[in-house]
């Protein structure tokens, strides 16, 4: 298992550092982006949720599975 998802998830580890580096034209902004970066990512999670609850799980009739 540690070989499975180890990899991946140090690289996926690797994203928002990166991100935050891109997105910065100088030292000075570096709070400003890492902040715009993480509620985007924070807002992208919420959204995500309400979509699977509400949305896809009816959709796809997933509690008849169950």
């Amino acid at each position: 298992t540690t070989l499975l998802f180890g990899l991946p998830t140090i690289l996926l580890g690797f994203v928002s550092p990166y991100a935050i580096k891109l997105g910065a034209k100088s030292l000075s902004n570096i709070g400003t982006v890492s902040g715009n970066l993480y509620s985007v990512a924070t807002l992208g999670s919420i959204f995500g949720t309400f979509l699977t609850v509400f949305v896809l799980v009816p959709f796809f009739e997933i509690n008849n599975l169950i």
